[in-house]
């Protein structure tokens, strides 16, 4: 077990957020544990995951109207009408995701159309942070905010200079892409910094995905986690030296 120090601004953050919305302690203990964790790993998740939940919420609202719209379509042609191609049937559009059915439409005789009201986002989704300006954009790609990264870093430079490789779980797939995101930026010029590694001569190491790092979270299917694991353990390839993986997907699947 190792204990990471917050950075100032993580701090800043952290206490912020306590300081925010008290009457909530009582019964939303997980869902706070959730926003302290994104802190403590770097102040930018807290962005990343409310565009997510945003993206999410754009994504739900669409398939239910499109569930809503199959639901309320009936076909009311006879088999002739439909193999005639005749359709006397046509719809008015009154505006933007609206529509009306004339007389004779599809729509059967008194159905209702379900109205899709936007949820209330929880407070650790409705960007409590924005006002306190201690988390902007610029923060993407400055990894010193996040003291377990640059320990991540050093840790996968030290199994360099050994040969060895370095299995890293993570709680969310937001930590599975900030990783892969600080690899990405830091990838060009990471061989020749000047540190030890057991890199053979003539080879020049990056970050590339599936190359130099391998990734097994929800989305691989069973039989690529087993070549992804063959390829990581592989002796021989001392490149393929980090492995990054859901915990969830461990807790299912890994041997």
């Amino acid at each position: 077990m190792i204990s990471v120090r917050l950075t100032s601004k993580q701090i800043s953050l952290y206490n912020a957020y306590l300081a925010a919305e008290p009457e909530r302690r009582n019964n939303r203990f997980l869902a706070d544990y959730y926003v302290f964790n994104r802190i403590c790993t770097h102040p930018y998740m807290l962005i990343e995951h409310e565009k997510r939940a945003k993206e999410s919420e754009e994504m739900l609202r669409a398939n239910q109207e499109d569930e809503e719209a199959m639901n309320n379509f009936i076909d009311d042609r006879d088999v002739d009408e439909i193999e005639n191609g005749s359709d006397d049937d046509s719809v008015e559009i009154l505006g933007e995701g609206t529509s009306q059915q004339k007389a004779g439409g599809r729509r059967g005789a008194g159905a209702k159309v379900m109205e899709i009201m936007p949820r209330e986002l929880p407070p650790e989704e409705r960007g409590w942070f924005h006002n306190l300006d201690m988390v902007t954009e610029e923060d993407e790609s400055n990894f010193t905010l996040g003291n377990k990264l640059i320990l991540l870093e050093q840790i996968i430079r030290k199994a360099e200079e050994v040969g060895d490789k370095v299995l890293v779980f993570t709680w969310s797939l937001e930590s599975l892409r900030l990783i892969a995101r600080m690899l990405a930026e830091k990838s060009k010029g990471w061989s020749s910094d000047g540190h030890v590694t057991a890199m053979p001569a003539g080879e020049s190491w990056g970050w590339t995905p599936k190359l130099d790092y391998l990734v097994i979270e929800g989305s691989v299917d069973v039989v690529e986690r087993h070549n992804i694991q063959d390829h990581f353990n592989d002796a021989n390839d001392l490149r393929a030296r980090l492995l990054l993986i859901s915990t969830k997907v461990w807790l299912l699947d890994w041997t």
